[in-house]
């Protein structure tokens, strides 16, 4: 006589098992992590960030997390199984653990789609903002109340559980809880802080997630303890037979086995809703399980280059083989942040020792819709990245992460989010492209510079008539916004101008109607198109296509550089010659410009005419150089003084 394979619910042999999974888990997390932050990307043969990524316990969507969702998968099975044999049994309460096992059910959702973290940001905000200390996880507060009430609801159905069961579900609350809510409060007074210790933050982050696996684990084993002293051992039965029987208790002893098992239909049920799991689950980790890291190579040793400077200063490569490296900005302890559209990610470039020269690359950010602005927060907190549709941020500790990404901003209007900054009001300005060349937009946002508080909210309008802003910068000891801005492309003219503009609230710079303060379109304007128009503060050649923009507040090129305002312009072919392809400085004084504008780095473009590169970002690093990023030669220069043997 042939029996159904089996599968007996032994208390000490799962609990072990799980253990051993959980301790290495642990350890592997801890092992990538550490050796990423310490040794850098070139550990484990260039594979460090990718295993880092695949088994730190504090990211999402990772090997760990998958474990936890199988725990609490798991545990849900077992409490509907122990909701079925309790109803057989009539036992009081018994709806009670179908409630645990629905709420399982949600967790697993929960942990595997990130919901709770979704609501910080909501919560902060109702909370006032500012330094929430201990509640900076805002979701604590409500995760905190809800468990209160729940403590209540199943406090009668608690007492009536023996008192070594009830001891052992407690201690597996307490880790769980301990982690999930004691450990992430505690975590978040680390967070509030700009200059925390990540490797310190690294090794509490360990802790939570170890207090949290090991209270499911604990629980699993507590329900399977439970099972066995309350109805004797447990297996499930995979063939063919009757299912649980009828209303009628049967009296169960101790030393006694209880069969779980299924009809065929329920068979066929489980087995669909099995496969739907493992599908959904594996689409949820897709990326983070299968999908290898992609290192960026630096230059072995920084190189000269074809590109020629000011007098006093040398230009060198600084980094090469990137993939339209568009804007930049500096972070804390000076780390170089660029946004490498063509590969659709943002990179961290690391000088480890502090000789002008780029060691390592680290892959902050994959998976961006082709993301062009950077800009960090006043207090270096959070960097935003301007993508095609929407504007994100992500906190950064060093180079490394915190967290998932938050959209901040959506664009409805596609490929129209040009450049973002922060003010001196500490509010994020936001500039839009205009969609064509001479027309009136439709669309009352676009062709404007906006604002908003540093959460998407709250925008308005600061100034309009501005065709294409590429550019924003905040001039610092005057607290003043400057924005870049191509004119319009008018065929066969050489007109008008490209523009630098103040941003002045509740200014309009006059386009599509007046060009430049001064030129009126008489398609679309007529004589008064211009009166009351913001006037330009610089004008540059047609077709310049000025992009970044950065005032120089250091002293390493030379003390008459500090205040200068640098300006990469991208260039054009419209103009016969051909203009801009270069990096200008305009000479300040006092904070106002003087008129003297100076070819500062030049030589993107041969004596023959061909094109070899083309700037499109300058930032001034934190050793006072000056770093150009070229998304056509997929390059970043580093300006330097000389004569320098290495920058």
């Amino acid at each position: 006589m042939s029996h159904a394979p089996s599968i007996e619910l032994t208390p000490g042999k799962i609990a072990r098992r799980l253990t051993l999974v959980a301790l290495a888990l642990i350890a592997l997390s801890t092992l990538f992590h550490f050796t990423a932050l310490s040794a850098g990307e070139e550990a484990f043969w260039g594979q460090v960030n990718w295993l880092d990524d695949r088994f730190f316990v504090d990211k999402e969507r990772n090997f760990p997390t998958f474990f936890t969702v199988l725990l609490m998968l798991f545990s849900a099975l077992l409490l509907e199984i122990t909701a079925r044999l309790s109803k057989r049994e009539q036992e009081p309460h018994g709806k009670k653990w179908r409630v645990l096992s629905l709420g399982f059910l949600f967790m697993a959702f929960d942990e595997g789609f990130v919901i709770h973290e979704m609501a910080i940001e909501p919560l902060q905000r109702l909370l006032g903002g500012g330094d929430l200390g201990a509640l900076h996880f805002a979701w604590v507060g409500p995760g905190i109340v809800l468990v209160l009430l729940l403590s209540f609801y199943f406090l009668p159905f608690l007492s009536s559980l023996k008192a070594q069961g009830r001891i052992r579900f407690i201690l597996a609350a307490s880790l769980y809880l301990g982690g999930a809510l004691g450990m992430e409060m505690f975590n978040g007074q680390f967070a509030e802080r700009v200059d925390f210790d990540y490797a310190i933050y690294s090794i509490w982050v360990t802790v939570e997630e170890g207090l949290e696996i090991s209270g499911l684990v604990v629980f699993v084993w507590a329900l399977l303890v439970h099972l066995r002293a309350q109805y004797g051992m447990v297996s499930l039965n995979f063939g063919r037979t009757a299912p649980m029987g009828g209303d009628a208790p049967t009296p169960l002893s101790t030393g006694s086995t209880v069969t779980i098992a299924p009809s065929w239909k329920q068979h066929l049920a489980t087995l669909a809703t099995l496969l739907a799991a493992v599908v959904v689950l594996i689409f949820i980790f897709r990326s983070q399980l299968f999908r290898p890291i992609e290192r960026v190579a630096a230059p072995e040793k920084p190189g000269n280059t074809a590109l020629q400077s000011a007098l006093g200063t040398s230009v060198w490569y600084y980094a090469e083989a990137l993939d339209e490296p568009r804007h930049m900005a500096v972070g804390a302890g000076g780390y170089i942040f660029v946004a490498e559209r063509g590969a659709n990610r943002l990179l961290a470039l690391v000088d480890n020792n502090g000789d002008g020269s780029l060691e390592t690359s680290h892959v902050v950010l994959d998976e961006l819709d082709r993301p062009d602005a950077l800009a960090f927060d006043p207090n270096g907190e959070f960097l935003y990245i301007g993508e095609q549709s929407q504007i994100s941020r992500v906190k950064v500790a060093g180079i490394v992460k915190i967290g998932e990404p938050e959209v901040v901003i959506v664009e409805a209007l596609p490929d129209t989010i040009g450049e973002i900054a922060f003010g001196a009001d500490g509010l994020l300005y936001v500039a839009r492209r205009s969609r064509c060349n001479l027309c009136m937009e439709a669309e009352a946002q676009l062709a404007s510079i906006w604002r908003y508080q540093p959460d998407g909210s709250g925008g308005e309008l600061v100034m309009g008539g501005l065709r294409r802003v590429a550019g924003l910068a905040l001039q610092p000891d005057r607290g003043i916004l400057w924005a870049s801005n191509s004119e319009a492309d008018l065929s066969r003219r050489n007109l008008p101008p490209d523009t630098l503009f103040r941003v002045t609230a509740g200014g309009d710079a006059g386009w599509p109607r007046c060009h430049a303060g001064i030129i009126i379109d008489s398609d679309l304007g007529d004589m008064t198109s211009c009166d009351n128009v913001e006037q330009p503060a610089i004008t540059l050649a047609a077709h310049s296509a000025p992009q970044g923009l950065t005032f120089y507040d250091q002293t390493l090129l030379g003390a008459e550089f500090s205040g200068d305002l640098f300006v990469a312009l991208g260039g054009s072919s419209e103009q016969n010659p051909p203009t801009g392809d270069k990096v200008v400085r305009i000479v300040m004084e006092d904070g106002l410009p003087t008129g003297v504008i100076e070819d500062f780095v030049y030589g993107w473009r041969t004596p023959e005419g061909t094109r070899i590169g083309r700037p499109v970002d300058i930032v001034t690093t934190a050793d006072g150089a000056l770093l150009i990023s070229d998304d056509q030669a997929g390059a970043i220069y580093r300006v330097v003084p000389s004569p320098t043997e290495t920058p």
